[in-house]
């Protein structure tokens, strides 16, 4: 957990030292997905992709 962590914080100071604020929304929500796909698994992160949800 600790890396996840030290992982966010840089890409905090990534898009905090070159301005690009208009990626932090993107690469939030790939956080969130990869989070969820390692705590809950592939096959039920995969369903709600291929129901376009």
């Amino acid at each position: 957990m600790k890396k996840f962590f030290f992982v966010f914080q840089e890409m905090k100071n990534l898009i905090a030292a070159h301005k690009l604020y208009f990626l932090a929304p993107l690469l939030l929500s790939l956080a969130v997905i990869a989070v969820l796909f390692i705590k809950l698994g592939s096959s039920i992160i995969m369903t709600f992709i291929y129901a376009g949800v």
